[in-house]
């Protein structure tokens, strides 16, 4: 998706630089360095000599939105295997396809590697042979990198590509690899606000480029600049048309759209209107006409899906949402409610938003960072005793969820790194509970909620596919392998629109497979050109229509199909998840879409 590579002479210059630079910016990186080598017995010196004279850092794309695997290779001189490297003061040691995976020791990276190099390692883990030394930010990544390499899925065996990449001059010290199409919605949401502007100028001149290289190297007081850019325009298939459906409305904005479609309700008439982000942090509220209400800057990505809420509690509705640096309530107008947004300590990197309703007629949000830190506020925006915040050692990936049970409150965080945290109101731990489950977690749980602890289950689906079911005491019921048909295959959980059912869903390129809650294949569909990553969404209006859409968000494309893996309508354009109501009288889909700089309505009749 993303490689950035570097090549120097002087490795211990090189690194004494990197470190001096980091030390402008976060003050403590020479001393971390030094308190480091230190504690593990390293000398930093030689270590960098043993490393040879190039490396790469690259973002791989694993899991859709939030499941991004980042890799560090580093080249070795000819035969120098790092038996300079310390060893780890954690027990963990993997062997796997003839490699033994490790965990790096200290926290990550940032020791080690100062700087933008060592960011996003902080659970490193690492393997290496006679030739490379490879860090993964999981041991999942680093298992898909060893399986690529015995597969010989890479560039280097790719002829194409490599006569393509022949063309990049051999001595460069800096190279970047990148792909569009997959890697800048995960650039937008991680930049700054001048860096999306930026992005947001540049997308319209990306589109249609499979792949672009750029290479610099510095001699004396020159810097030389190579760019090479392939474009695969001459080979795209013509824009897929609407046929078979009736176009309710379509509406063009300026700049290209980065969130789904989210339906918000009109509190005056009850009537739907359509909130959407653009890639240059816009905001617009949209009627079903077409007809944009208000514009407004959202200062960031969202990070969350929006919510209605009733701040005073009287009858007018407001809008919820959070982006990486504040909690925004806006009213229907597109105005600031008075007090917000709110700004936590560390705003930088907030990631999930969830409203707890305890029944005491107060609102209170619960929000969490990538840093594991949880915080909860009233609705005087004060921070709650027990959540100021509630430290935990993995970060989520879904917002936490609440139940009450016997006037008991449980509230459930689902940990990344496959943990499972169940807390009172309070931020204690329930008893039974942190609960290690076996594998990493992308995915939300899904609730059936019982009368008791012991009778309330929980389903839950790990990033290699296993199924899961607990309960609130901490039990783990039962455990299923899903197939997996390989190794990149990506596994979803899809609670129902009503949330009364759950389904699995499995995106594999072109290949989408549904599951049920028991682990029983429904279908699946093979698709001809249908790269994924894929959205798959379950649909469910009462027991007489259930349906499952599939969105291929790099080919563009929405599949409609019911659980017998019948095809409703044809593909239609739609490059995020889509939003969908049923029209009961007149047995129609309302579908809700944005392609492009389009957000648009269609109706579909049901057989």
């Amino acid at each position: 998706m993303l490689t950035l590579r570097l090549g120097f002479s002087e490795n211990a210059l090189f690194f004494a630089n990197l470190a001096a630079f980091a030390e402008q910016f976060g003050p403590g990186a020479i001393q971390k360095q030094a308190e480091w080598a230190s504690r593990y017995g390293v000398a930093l010196t030689t270590l960098h000599r043993a490393l040879g004279s190039e490396m790469a850092l690259t973002w791989v794309e694993r899991q859709e939105e939030t499941g991004i695997g980042q890799l560090l290779l580093l080249k070795l001189p000819s035969g120098g295997r790092l038996r300079v490297f310390p060893a780890s003061d954690s027990a963990f040691r993997e062997k796997y396809a003839g490699f033994v995976i490790q965990k790096w020791p200290g926290r990550g990276l940032s020791a080690f590697l100062p700087g933008v190099l060592g960011t996003g390692f902080e659970n490193c883990y690492w393997v290496s042979n006679q030739h490379i030394a490879v860090f993964g930010n999981s041991v999942a990544v680093l298992r898909e990198w060893i399986q690529s390499q015995q597969q010989q899925k890479n560039w280097q065996n790719d002829l194409a590509r490599k006569a393509w990449m022949s063309q990049i001059p051999a001595r460069s010290h800096l190279t970047w690899v990148l792909d569009p199409n997959r890697a800048l919605p995960f650039m937008y949401e991680n930049a700054s606000e001048m860096g999306q502007t930026w992005l947001a100028m540049l997308q319209p001149l990306l589109e249609g480029l499979t792949t672009m290289v750029g290479s610099f190297r510095a001699e004396e007081d020159k810097v030389y600049a190579h760019l090479l850019l392939h474009s695969a325009r001459l080979q795209l298939a013509p824009r897929p048309q609407i046929e078979g459906y009736q176009v309710l409305m379509n509406r063009k904005l300026s700049q290209r759209i980065f969130s789904p479609p989210y339906l918000l309700q009109n509190h005056l008439d009850q009537s739907t209107e359509i909130l959407v982000q653009d890639y240059a942090n816009q905001l617009y509220l949209i009627t079903e006409k077409g007809q944009v209400l208000w514009q407004r800057p959202g200062g960031a990505p969202l990070r969350s899906t929006p919510q209605q809420i009733d701040i005073y509690r009287n009858g007018k509705l407001q809008c919820l949402y959070l982006t990486a640096d504040r909690i925004g309530l806006i009213d229907r107008l597109g105005r600031d409610v008075p007090k917000f947004p709110v700004y936590l300590p560390d705003t930088t990197y907030l990631e999930t938003l969830a409203k707890p309703e305890f029944g005491d007629q107060q609102h209170y949000f619960l929000v969490s960072n990538r840093r594991g830190r949880l915080y909860m506020l009233d609705q005087a925006r004060n921070r709650l005793p027990g959540w100021r915040p509630r430290q935990i050692p993995s970060r989520l990936d879904s917002p936490v969820q609440h139940l009450q049970l016997q006037a008991e409150d449980y509230l459930l965080a689902m940990a990344e790194n496959g943990t499972l945290h169940v807390f009172d109101r309070e931020g204690g731990y329930r008893a039974g509970f942190p609960l290690a489950l076996p594998g990493r977690m992308s995915n939300p749980l899904w609730i059936r909620k019982g009368a008791k602890a012991d009778d309330t289950e929980m389903m839950a689906l790990t990033e290699e596919g296993i199924l899961l079911k607990i309960n609130l005491l901490g039990e783990i019921l039962s455990e299923m392998q899903l197939i997996r048909p390989s190794a990149k295959a990506q596994f979803l959980a899809c609670p129902a629109s009503d949330t009364q059912d759950w389904l699995a869903g499995v995106g594999d390129k072109n290949l989408v497979q549904i599951f049920d809650a028991t682990g029983k294949l429904l279908f699946e569909q093979k698709f001809e050109q249908a790269p994924g990553p894929w959205a798959i969404q379950y649909f469910r209006f009462g027991n007489q229509h259930k349906l499952v859409a599939c969105t291929d968000k790099t080919g563009g494309l929405t599949y409609l199909y019911d659980l017998r893996g019948r095809a409703l309508g044809k593909p239609f354009p739609s490059q995020q998840p889509i939003a969908m109501q049923f029209l009961p009288e007149a047995q129609k889909l309302k579908i809700y879409r944005v392609f492009g700089t389009e957000v648009g309505i269609l109706e579909l009749p049901l057989p």
